[in-house]
């Protein structure tokens, strides 16, 4: 593996570190399902899915599992 591919594998891997714990600071954890504002069942961490339902409840192993 030559150093700009290296580069740029270091820079991906920060990006989504990052992106990670920014959405966990900015969502916030609700370990079960709601409505988000836009009107979308969401779930954990802002985490959407067509198989999430109204009324479900997750584990905090769960929530951070979606979110990885």
């Amino acid at each position: 593996m030559n150093i700009k591919s290296r580069l740029m594998a270091l820079g991906l891997t920060g990006a989504l570190l990052t992106g990670g714990v920014f959405i966990a600071t900015q969502e916030g954890q609700v370990n079960g399902t709601y409505i988000d504002p836009a009107g979308i069942i969401t779930a954990c961490f802002g985490h959407t899915s067509a198989a999430l339902q109204n009324g479900m409840s997750f584990t905090e192993a769960q929530c951070l599992d979606s979110n990885a």
